[in-house]
């Protein structure tokens, strides 16, 4: 698995970023672990932000065998 998360604010004029990083890609040829690695760093939000959207860009899944899918992007407004 190999992708970008991140949480921005919700103005489409004056865009702005809290977080974003990548997610690694964890390879077990066995299948033996089912997790991503990269996810887990801690960010501020302002104090008076009412909503954040989250989302994901560019991930991709790659199968034990080699197939490959792609998961596009998405993004969710949540009320703090």
């Amino acid at each position: 698995m190999s992708g970008t998360i991140y949480c921005s604010n919700t103005s489409i004029l004056k865009p702005k970023s809290y977080f974003s990083g990548r997610i690694d890609e964890y390879k077990d040829l066995n299948g033996r672990y089912n997790k991503a690695n990269g996810s887990t760093k801690s960010f501020s939000i302002p104090k008076n932000t009412k909503k954040v959207k989250v989302g994901w860009k560019n991930v991709y899944i790659t199968t034990i065998a080699g197939g490959k899918a792609y998961l596009g992007n998405a993004s969710s407004t949540v009320k703090l």
